[in-house]
């Protein structure tokens, strides 16, 4: 199970490698829906027991791919920690894909825009 932790750990990474760009903004609670995360940059709310949990982590695993690549780093060059959850992701799960590739295509925005670096 995604938990809070996880997807502070793959947050934190993303944060780390975009120089504070890109991060949790806030968790919190909601009713009947279990926690809640906000991003700080593009102020995206993931809800959910579980769901918002793996579609929070799904963003910056994709976020941290696309740095990791674009500094010519592979998938080994990350944290254990990083990678843990990455492996916990993968099962065909289409939101996990779709936030993933968000998380992807935000970070390949933002490095191709030279007022944000």
């Amino acid at each position: 199970m995604i938990t809070e932790g996880k997807v502070r750990t793959v947050s934190d990474q993303a944060h780390a490698m975009s120089g504070g760009w890109f991060g949790l903004g806030g968790v919190g609670g909601d009713i009947g829906h279990g926690t809640r995360y906000i991003d700080s940059l593009q102020q995206i709310v993931w809800l959910g027991k579980n769901g918002g949990s793996r579609q929070a982590a799904s963003y910056y695993i994709g976020i941290v791919d696309a740095l990791n690549s674009d500094a010519g780093g592979v998938i080994g060059d990350l944290p254990a920690e990083v990678n843990a959850v990455r492996a916990e992701l993968v099962d065909g799960d289409g939101w996990s894909e779709k936030w993933a590739t968000q998380g992807h295509n935000d970070a390949q925005s933002w490095l191709r825009n030279p007022r944000t670096r």
